[in-house]
């Protein structure tokens, strides 16, 4: 998995490659990955080129797969996809939010931010659930859940919706909360790691 062919092209040069639809850049890296190798292009659901920019594809030798790509399995450059999501690792690794934001400067960037944020949040979320402050709790992980979304990581997102309808429900803090604060947590050190 890499995220520059300029940067790996040569490496990677006469093998099949693929790259992943997630917005306009993938869009623009599929019409230069060919340079390099056989592609395809995985939809993946999310963005679908128009017309003209379909039949651009085409005319680079592109090929279309509509099944999502779901796990990158394998070592180095010999990777396999198959049907999955990117892992926690993956969603930690500056290649990861580069997919997500673009580039190096803009996922540093916003890295950044992210960092200081969530680092505050989580803090205020432990007081308020150490607290049992379910108002302060519901109104902190909503806001959390707006950033994790953006980032795409559905596994984390789908864990705070659950701490925010079992307040909902229970009107209690559970073991759930905790569980959740630790993976934030654990999410934050490793992106904090390739900032540093």
């Amino acid at each position: 998995m890499i995220h520059c062919p300029y940067c790996h092209g040569y490496e990677l040069r006469n093998r099949s490659l693929g790259v992943i639809a997630t917005g306009a850049m993938s869009l623009h890296q599929a019409g230069v990955i060919p340079d390099w190798g056989v592609t395809s292009y995985f939809l993946q659901g999310k963005y679908q080129p128009d017309p003209e920019q379909k039949l651009f594809l085409q005319q680079r030798g592109v090929s279309f797969e509509d099944t999502p790509v779901v796990e990158v399995l394998g070592a180095g450059h010999m990777s396999k996809t198959t049907q999955s999501t990117l892992n926690t690792e993956d969603e930690t690794s500056l290649s990861y939010w580069i997919t997500i934001f673009g580039s190096e400067q803009d996922a540093i960037a916003v890295a950044n931010v992210f960092y200081d944020t969530l680092n505050a949040d989580l803090s205020a979320l432990l007081i308020a659930a150490e607290h049992k402050d379910l108002n302060k709790c519901e109104a902190l992980l909503h806001k959390i859940k707006g950033s994790i979304m953006v980032l795409k990581i559905d596994h984390l997102r789908i864990k705070i919706e659950n701490c925010e309808e079992s307040i909902s429900n229970t009107k209690q803090i559970n073991n759930s909360m905790f569980t959740l604060i630790r993976e934030l947590l654990m999410l934050n050190r490793s992106v904090k790691v390739w900032l540093d």
